[in-house]
């Protein structure tokens, strides 16, 4: 959920204009002889010299004892030095002469802010809003005192800010996150495309309109943003690091990718960049890139696990089972306690057919950490491809009994026990309610399906087997079996089309299997010649 920046309800304003500060001018000057002292006094407050600006304007007082704009000009004097009290005596004298001086309304009410008297801020808030109806700040900073105190009306004092002000991008964007924090993301999106054409502005603010841009999933338009912000402040590369980071927990590998891109090259130093790179550019189909930039990020951070478990990874992922195997097994000598780094040495040996080395890595993997269901799972497999039944019998039990949510466990049980020796004693019920429950579990698994369909089909019940064979292809669509077997039940029913069509698809997975493989073999071939 996205929360609520100081910035989203408007930078307070202390003053509103120095033209406001002075409007009752005249007034002070037909009652004071020191016009000239009072202009010299502006001078000071306008270059920032707020302690002289004070000195003169006290001198004035003493001609002008019952001016308004005077307290309240020394008031700010005061509060820009952080004179809180003095500050808060002048603004309430200068209300107490003149009760619809907005400018000492709203810095009294920015005062009683920085003292989180909330309840007196509102009512200075209020007060301008009954003296100005029309004043967009007013109910911006209405606001954001309504949402520290949990006030429902904070929604609508925003919406009457943008009203009075559309153009106004703080009060824009802090209407925008609150309709997102509170899950109404249909009526953020027109803001925040608004916002997404807005010109550029302050660092802070341009970082601010990143994240909500980013949220809504405006992910260029955020990183244009964010370009600006790092070009008017560079040292906030941290801060868009950290947002690269939090996209990347959230698997938003593109994102994460160009936020990285556009951070200096200092940043660009580091393990942890290197590693977010690789692991984005493995997800993103670049797995030369992911490999090198893997292997920087371990080469600068050689005792981060995480980075050799990754490049494990795209290794197995992209058919070089032999190369993971060789990193996970320099990495369990590094990790010689790291049920994880046995866990992917098991995973590596299994993808690369060897699959005792693989048992006794994942047994290791167990003893180190016995709570760790997917390493039954990886064993499960194992035994499911060496038809060891009754070894997967085992696996599924200890399985269901670690993890009872793991659909695994149901079906590697179901698979054993009618493919086992024990399978004339079991009943028929079993084994489907075992594959039921999978499916149940997991719903979108194939394989399960695929096993509760073979089943059907053998009882003579073939709309029911046709129904879950129709679930497979909808789900997964590149599941060859399940056309075969639908290709001949359509023909069984005379649907000849239907299957003719699903034929054909499974002769062109096939053909799209065969030829990974052959490139495999190519790429093979030319790796040997190198050596």
């Amino acid at each position: 959920m996205i929360r609520l920046a100081p910035f989203c309800l408007c930078a307070l304003v202390m003053m509103l204009t120095l033209s406001s500060f002075y409007a009752d001018a005249k007034d002070l000057d037909r009652t004071s002889s020191s016009k000239a002292q009072f202009e010299h006094a502006k001078q000071l407050l306008e270059q920032k010299k707020y302690s002289e600006a004070a000195v003169e304007f006290k001198e004035v007082l003493k001609a002008a004892p019952n001016s308004p704009l005077l307290y309240n000009l020394l008031g700010f004097c005061f509060l820009q030095q952080g004179h809180l009290d003095e500050a808060l005596a002048h603004f309430k004298k200068a209300i107490q002469l003149k009760p619809d001086l907005k400018a000492a309304h709203n810095n009294l009410g920015g005062i009683y802010l920085i003292q989180k008297k909330n309840h007196e801020a509102m009512s200075e808030f209020s007060a301008l809003i009954r003296i100005d109806p029309r004043d967009s700040q007013a109910f911006s900073n209405l606001a954001r005192v309504a949402l520290v105190l949990n006030d429902n009306d904070a929604v609508d004092h925003l919406r009457k800010a943008r009203e009075l002000s559309p153009e106004n991008v703080p009060v824009t964007a802090a209407l925008a996150k609150i309709y997102l924090e509170k899950g109404q993301k249909d009526l953020a999106q027109p803001l925040v495309q608004s916002l997404s054409k807005a010109p550029p502005q302050d660092a802070s603010t341009e970082l601010e309109l990143g994240k909500l841009l980013l949220a809504c999933g405006h992910e260029d338009d955020a990183r244009l943003r964010f370009q600006n912000a790092l070009s008017a402040n560079p040292s906030i590369q941290e801060v868009v690091f950290a947002v690269a980071a939090d996209q990347f927990k959230k698997q938003n590998y593109r994102a994460t990718s160009l936020f990285l891109d556009d951070l200096k090259t200092n940043m660009r130093g580091s393990a942890a960049w290197h590693g977010m790179k690789g692991y984005c550019a493995f997800k993103l189909g670049d797995p030369a890139l992911a490999v090198q930039e893997l292997q920087k990020a371990m080469e600068l951070d050689p005792h981060n696990e995480d980075y050799v478990l990754e490049l494990s990874e795209v290794f197995v992922t992209h058919n070089n089972a032999a190369a993971a195997v060789t990193l996970m097994e320099t990495a369990c000598k590094v990790f010689p306690l790291s049920a994880r780094t046995w866990f992917c040495l098991g995973t590596a040996y299994l993808a690369d057919q060897k699959r005792s080395p693989a048992e006794a890595a994942l047994k290791k993997c167990l003893d180190l950490d016995p709570t760790l269901d997917l390493a039954y799972v990886v064993l499960g497999q194992g035994y499911k491809e060496a038809g060891s039944w009754s070894q997967l019998l085992e696996t599924a039990e200890q399985l269901i009994k670690l993890n009872p949510q793991n659909s695994l466990g149901y079906y590697y049980k179901a698979l054993a026990l009618q493919s086992g020796s024990a399978s004339k004693e079991v009943k028929k019920e079993e084994i489907q309610s075992l594959l039921h429950r999978s499916i149940e579990l997991n719903p979108t698994d194939s394989d399960t399906h695929y096993e509760l369909a073979k089943i059907l089909m053998r009882e003579g019940k073939k709309e029911a087997s046709m129904l879950e064979l129709e679930k497979i292809v909808q789900t997964n669509p590149d599941f060859a079996p399940a056309y075969y077997q639908l290709a001949r039940l359509y023909r069984e029913k005379g649907q000849i089309k239907k299957s003719n069509e699903a034929q054909e698809t499974h002769e062109r997975i096939r053909q799209r299997e065969r030829e990974k493989v052959m490139t495999r073999m190519i790429v093979e071939i030319q790796q040997r010649a190198k050596q």
